[in-house]
């Protein structure tokens, strides 16, 4: 009975660390790429999912869906 509460922990702990880590790691890849390739402040981007996470990936979906394609 304790080593199945032992994986449980272990797998909210990934989880969480996945939640925390994957925005983090798209932020400094993907999106700061992508926005140096379309002119705009990558690394503003990448250092804004430091503290916001998920929601710097929303809002830089949102704006990129929103802005002219040049």
């Amino acid at each position: 009975m304790f080593v199945g509460h032992i994986i449980v922990l272990l797998l909210y702990m990934l989880v969480g660390l996945t939640a925390f880590l994957l925005p983090i790691i798209l932020g400094f890849t993907v999106i700061r790429a992508d926005a140096n390739r379309l002119g705009e402040h990558g690394w503003a981007w990448a250092l804004l999912t430091l503290p916001l996470g998920w929601l710097t990936i929303l809002a830089y979906v949102v704006v990129r869906a929103l802005l002219p394609r040049r």
